[in-house]
């Protein structure tokens, strides 16, 4: 299972509403599927956010779009 980019605006960015997002979606995915293992793209600049909800970096870095991005799974 995998879910896409999470962004926010400029604007509201330390706001905590990446947070909010990313908890919504995990809390759907681990109803509608639980024990299902969560697959991510994330670009490398935003690798620890991920961490902070249990997502581990897997694999070698890859540039997507000209951005270095990883592997996360949870």
């Amino acid at each position: 299972m995998t879910f896409g980019r999470v962004v926010t605006a400029t604007a509201v960015r330390g706001q905590g509403f990446g947070d909010q997002l990313v908890t919504k979606i995990l809390d759907l995915c681990l109803d509608k599927w639980p024990n299902r293992e969560i697959k991510i793209e994330a670009q490398e600049q935003v690798t620890g956010f991920y961490a902070k909800y249990g997502f581990q970096p897997v694999g070698e870095p890859f540039i997507f779009e000209g951005t270095p991005h990883l592997e996360m799974v949870k």
